[in-house]
């Protein structure tokens, strides 16, 4: 079964020691935002990438076309 967004957010942050919090801090908006995103799982393009640079990782979006394999 795949992870949800949320759900992969949530387990960087364990690995990471960042609460809820400390991450709406780190990327600038109030924690009853992060939290309303999280329960939604509504995450756009530019909100992934600041996340992803506040934990420390690098994220990649990509489209994978099945019959070549090509990403794009």
């Amino acid at each position: 079964m795949d992870m949800t967004i949320s759900e992969r957010i949530r387990l960087l942050m364990r690995r990471r020691n960042k609460t809820l919090g400390s991450l709406a801090y780190d990327i600038g908006i109030s924690r009853q935002s992060l939290s309303a995103k999280f329960r939604s799982d509504n995450f756009n393009l530019k909100e992934l990438k600041t996340i992803a640079t506040a934990l420390d990782c690098d994220f990649e979006e990509t489209f994978i076309m099945r019959d070549t394999g090509e990403r794009v």
